[in-house]
């Protein structure tokens, strides 16, 4: 998912397409796509650590994502 976000915007810009309404949502789609994947990973890693879901690990997760699109 996020090298499929690094091509697609690489095409996007030299399409010089930045402003178009599906550029944006393409765009849009992609870094939650990213942002999806950094959730499963904390979740399957606590997993495979500890055996159990630990909603621990996934709450930090999600506020520094909060955090860092905030900012």
């Amino acid at each position: 998912a996020i090298s499929s976000t690094a091509v697609i915007t690489k095409g996007i810009l030299e399409r010089n397409a930045r402003g178009e309404r599906s550029s944006q949502i393409v765009t849009g789609i992609l870094i939650v796509e990213d942002l999806a994947v950094v959730v499963i990973l904390t979740l399957i890693t606590g997993i495979s650590t500890t055996g159990e879901l630990r909603l621990e690990g996934l709450l930090l997760t999600i506020i520094n994502i909060g955090l860092f699109v905030l900012l």
